[in-house]
C-alpha cells in the first residue's frame, strides 16, 4: 500500500483554548445511589442510556501487603479507584469473543460457529494486583465502561438479550466476596449535559491532565469555508479513551490505542464530522477517562 499525503489542515486557529470539568467520584457525588447486599448489572440499571456505572464498597485489609481484586464475570472495561486514587485498569486488548457470560451449563451446551474461537473461557475475567496497602478499611469504586453491543458468530443460540455489561458475577478480594454495594448509573456532565450546555459554571482552565475530566473549546469556522463544499474530520491526537461530541451531537467513542502496522501508528486517530453539524461558532466537548489532554486536538478540513 503506498499512501500518498491528504491535504488535510487545520480548519481554524491551531492554538485552542480548552475549559475542564472534574467529574466527581462517587464519594463525592450527591445521589445517594442504589444500595444492596449483593451488585446489579450495568444494563439492567443504565437501560443501554449511558456506558458508565459506578459501583462503590469497602475492603477490610487485615494485614499490609499486596492484594488481588477479581471481577470473575464483567464487561467491558473497568477503572480501579482506591481511596480516591486510581490504582489499576482493565487488561488490554479485550477479546471480542470473551466466551460464556456465565459458568458452563451442561443442559445448554453452547453452539460452535466458528472453530478458531474456541477456547475463550475467561475472556470476562478481570484482575488487578493492588500495592502494598495498609491494614485497615480502603474504599474502592470501580468505574464499568462500556464498548458498545458485542455481536458475533460466536454468540449463536445467545440472543442479544443476553448481553452483559458491568458486573454480574461477584468481586472477589483475595478469593473471598465482597458485599455492601453503592450502585450509581452514569456520570454528573451526562445528568447536566455537558456535551450541549453552554454554561460555564464548574469550567476553569485547562491545566494539568488527569482522569475523569470532561474538556471544551471553541472553534469559529469562517462561513466561505462553510459554504465551500469541504468535508471535516477531527484529529483525536493525544487522547485516551472516552466520548467525543461537537455542536452536541456524539461524533463517537474514542480509545486510541497502538496498532501493530504501520508502527508507531494508532488503530484509529481521525474521526468523521459532517458539515452539516458545523456552523460560524462550535464547540467541542470530550470526555476523557485517562489522564490525557486534548492540547492537541484538532478540527481538520480538506477542499
Amino acid at each position: 500500500m503506498t499512501r500518498i499525503g491528504s491535504g488535510w489542515k487545520p480548519a481554524a486557529q491551531e492554538n485552542l483554548v480548552w475549559l475542564s470539568f472534574d467529574e466527581p467520584m462517587p464519594g463525592d457525588r450527591r445521589d445517594q445511589g442504589l444500595v444492596s447486599t449483593e451488585h446489579a448489572e450495568q444494563l439492567a440499571l443504565t437501560k443501554d442510556s449511558t456506558d458508565y456505572c459506578w459501583y462503590s464498597s469497602s475492603m477490610q485489609g487485615d494485614q499490609a501487603g499486596p492484594q488481588e481484586i477479581v471481577i470473575p464475570y464483567g464487561a467491558d472495561f473497568f477503572y480501579l479507584y482506591v481511596d480516591g486514587t486510581m490504582i489499576a485498569t482493565s487488561k488490554v486488548p479485550l477479546s471480542e469473543d470473551r466466551g460464556p457470560i456465565t459458568p458452563e451449563d451442561p443442559a445448554h451446551p453452547p453452539v460452535v460457529a466458528n472453530v478458531s474461537e474456541v477456547g475463550h473461557e475467561h475472556g470476562f475475567r478481570h484482575s488487578f494486583n493492588l500495592p502494598n496497602l495498609p491494614p485497615g478499611t480502603h474504599r474502592i469504586d470501580l468505574l464499568a465502561t462500556a464498548v458498545g453491543m458485542i455481536k458475533g458468530d460466536w454468540q449463536i443460540a445467545r440472543p442479544m438479550n443476553f448481553e452483559r455489561k458491568g458486573i454480574w458475577e461477584g468481586v472477589l478480594l483475595n478469593g473471598k466476596p465482597i458485599h455492601n454495594w453503592t450502585m450509581r448509573p452514569g456520570l454528573i456532565g451526562e445528568q447536566q449535559n455537558l456535551p450541549s450546555s453552554q454554561s460555564e459554571t464548574g469550567w476553569r482552565t485547562l491545566t494539568d491532565a488527569r482522569p475523569l475530566r470532561w474538556y471544551k473549546t471553541q472553534v469559529d469556522l469562517p462561513a466561505t469555508l462553510l459554504q465551500s463544499g469541504a468535508v471535516f474530520r477531527l484529529d483525536a491526537m493525544g487522547l485516551g479513551k472516552g466520548m467525543i461530541w461537537v455542536n452536541g451531537r456524539a461524533v463517537g467513542r474514542h480509545w486510541l490505542v497502538a496498532a501493530s502496522n504501520p508502527p508507531n501508528a494508532l488503530s484509529q486517530r481521525y474521526y468523521h464530522v459532517p458539515a452539516d453539524w458545523l456552523q460560524p461558532s462550535n464547540q467541542i466537548v470530550i470526555f476523557e477517562e485517562q489522564a490525557a489532554s486534548p492540547a492537541a486536538v484538532q478540527l481538520e478540513t480538506r477542499g
